[in-house]
């Protein structure tokens, strides 16, 4: 199923659609795995960060967090909306976002159920696992 995607880039948390984004990435992520709002709305500073939405007919369904790094992007974060998982739009959104880019991506080290589903579905986009040992950096607490 195609949807009618659109990225929206966010500014500020003044930018329409950041509180529903932010509530996707809270219940997306747990507190060790992300930013605290405060810390996210610093990083809007920053030329390299780009925090953008996901939208579908012009409602926020997901967010899509990165860095430019030259001609790289990192990907830092990607979630959907729990009421549109399962509808393709994370893998339709990912895909939109690749095409003629360079995309490298970091997931948490695949030991919790979340974190393997999260694996399978970017190695079904395909991306590859680095196989050098990497400690992941915690933003908060356990």
């Amino acid at each position: 199923m195609t949807h009618r995607l659109q990225f929206a880039a966010f500014r500020s948390p003044a930018d329409s659609g950041w509180a529903e984004a932010m509530a996707i990435y809270r219940e997306a992520f747990p507190p060790r795995e992300r930013r605290s709002e405060e810390d996210t709305v610093a990083a809007l500073a920053d030329p390299a960060f780009r925090a953008e939405s996901i939208r579908v007919d012009r409602q926020v369904a997901g967010i899509l967090f990165y860095w430019l790094f030259g001609a790289s992007y990192y990907v830092e974060y990607l979630a959907v909306s729990p009421a549109l998982r399962g509808r393709n739009i994370g893998a339709e959104a990912l895909a939109e976002f690749c095409r003629g880019r360079r995309v490298i991506l970091e997931i948490e080290p695949p030991e919790e159920p979340l974190a393997v589903r999260r694996k399978h579905f970017y190695e079904r986009a395909g991306f590859v696992a680095n196989p050098h040992a990497y400690i992941h950096p915690s933003y908060g607490c356990p």
